[in-house]
């Protein structure tokens, strides 16, 4: 049983980042692999807080680490069992999702709105802040980089062109 439950531990500590909850990056790959074998179409959301370098440099890392794990809640809360939430890296998220295109690309707004709306508070201070989302859909026999990096693209289209938005490949320019 000891054994058991340090092997699971262990499985967790490889899987999962500390500070999110979320899956990291390994486990994504994980789950795109898995996806790719099914065979079936999928989609990804990448996101990106907006301006969070001066969240950090403004009110310090311990309210920047406040508002990845909240930030990485909402979006767990809305992807729920259809698919896969991952901190990509630094303040990114890559979202793995099993649903159709249009659903997903309509995740990602509730996604954007909840972050929106949400007051991140930390030691009796308060923010606002947003999140830029870019969507890809993934089609059985593309190469999933190649999505990653579409969504990636949307991204920062999003983010040069005013941030906390939403680019899909229904809106993109």
């Amino acid at each position: 049983m000891q054994l058991r439950s340090q092997n699971v531990a262990l499985d967790n500590m490889a899987s999962v980042d500390p500070l999110t909850g979320l899956y990291n990056r390994r486990s994504m790959h994980d789950f795109l692999n898995q996806a790719l074998k099914a065979e079936e179409d999928f989609s990804l959301i990448m996101c990106d807080i907006d301006n969070f370098k001066r969240v950090n440099d403004t009110y310090g890392h311990d309210f920047g680490d406040v508002v990845l794990k909240e930030i990485a809640h909402i979006a767990q809360q809305q992807v729920s069992d259809k698919g896969y939430v991952c901190r990509w890296g630094g303040e990114e998220i890559l979202i793995l999702s099993n649903d159709r295109l249009d659903h997903t690309c309509e995740t990602a707004e509730r996604i954007r709105h909840d972050v929106e709306e949400h007051i991140f508070c930390c030691r009796g201070q308060e923010l606002h802040c947003t999140l830029t989302l870019g969507v890809a859909g993934h089609r059985v026999g593309s190469v999933v980089e190649d999505t990653i990096k579409h969504a990636d693209s949307r991204l920062y289209y999003g983010k040069q062109n005013g941030k906390n938005r939403v680019v899909t490949p229904y809106n993109a320019q």
